[in-house]
């Protein structure tokens, strides 16, 4: 998970200019289809990209779908 701290810091060390995020659906399908040890939602991840974007980081979201 990113904070603001950690943006900076591959901001001007790592050069970073775009992150890719993976979402395994929507919300809850998500959630479940991680399955994350920690906290990590949906919530979390949508809150991350919105940092990455606000820093002037381009996001490129893959986003895999399965029938369920």
């Amino acid at each position: 998970m990113f904070n603001q701290e950690i943006v900076d810091y591959l901001k001007t060390k790592a050069n970073l200019k775009v992150a890719q995020i993976t979402l395994d659906g929507y919300g809850e399908d998500n959630d479940k289809i991680k399955n994350y040890k920690s906290n990590i939602t949906f919530s979390n991840i949508i809150q991350n990209i919105v940092l990455l974007l606000n820093n002037q980081i381009n996001v490129s979201i893959r986003l895999n779908l399965s029938e369920n």
